[in-house]
């Protein structure tokens, strides 16, 4: 988490004095944040704001994202040309969100994750996951990076040919490459989904600083589909903690070690796991 944000002090800000500035003022802010207990998706959130404030840039990976997104498009097309099912577009969802330039175990390479994504294997509760989006009717979806949103919203339109309803939930500011409510915007295929904030710019839930849309879907929801490991990070301390009682699938691509021990998947692995 410090090395990225002290990475994106660097490449925003040119000043060596100011530099080292900023990386100390993130350094006193994780040293607290970690003192308080704090989640990590919440702290990662607030040290990256801080480097937004400090370098007057607001969105450091708008580039990135852009870029993303137009190499996701291609690649769905020429993937489409071939016959779908619900299971290879699960696996397609959940191996997009590879994309990721913050973990430093991960070495995220989009133009890798374009031609891998149709030949790694989704792993975990995969058939326990896909019984559960035959039968539910209303479900949250928790979104994570830009590039994979485009293979999220295929996804999810696809469900609601069948008569779902589904809330798609992306960040309300930037943080890192993760989707956000401007973002989705200037995304064509995503102008027919619903769309709601999830009320900050963390990398995970946190329920006392959600969004009132958020927190109503997430009552009325029979499923929720989270992606990625922020997510999964604050949304398993409230199971842990019992303040979490939502039939929830977890997709996301193992980033680094203490995940890859937590869910018993090796680093680079695609997995789904369900809660309860």
């Amino acid at each position: 988490m410090f090395t990225a944000r002290a990475r994106e002090v660097f490449q925003t800000i040119e000043e060596r004095e100011r530099q080292v500035e900023v990386v100390f003022k993130l350094m006193k802010k994780m040293i607290d944040g970690v003192r308080m207990n704090m989640l990590g998706p919440k702290l990662g959130g607030i040290l990256f704001k801080i480097v937004r404030t400090e370098s007057g840039v607001d969105d450091p990976y708008y580039n990135f994202k852009i870029e993303s997104n137009k190499l996701a498009e291609r690649t769905l097309a020429r993937m489409l040309r071939e016959d779908t099912t619900v299971h290879r577009l699960l696996t397609w969802v959940t191996v997009a969100n590879t994309i990721d330039p913050g973990p430093i175990e991960h070495k995220e390479n989009v133009i890798k994750w374009s031609s891998i994504i149709d030949s790694t294997p989704l792993k975990g509760d995969v058939e326990y996951a896909l019984s559960l989006i035959e039968k539910s009717r209303k479900i949250l979806y928790l979104c994570d990076n830009s590039g994979e949103f485009i293979f999220d919203a295929y996804f999810i339109l696809q469900l609601m040919k069948s008569g779902k309803e589904i809330i798609c939930a992306v960040k309300a500011e930037p943080f890192q490459n993760d989707v956000t409510i401007r973002d989705v915007e200037s995304i064509k295929i995503a102008e027919n989904l619903k769309i709601i904030s999830t009320g900050n710019s963390y990398a995970g839930v946190i329920l006392e600083e959600s969004s009132s849309p958020l927190l109503k879907a997430l009552t009325e929801s029979d499923l929720v589909i989270a992606k990625g490991m922020g997510n999964f990070e604050s949304i398993t301390e409230y199971i842990n903690n019992g303040l979490w009682n939502h039939t929830t699938i977890f997709l996301l691509v193992v980033k680094c070690t203490p995940i890859s021990k937590y869910v018993g998947y090796p680093v680079g692995s695609a997995i789904c796991k369900v809660f309860p």
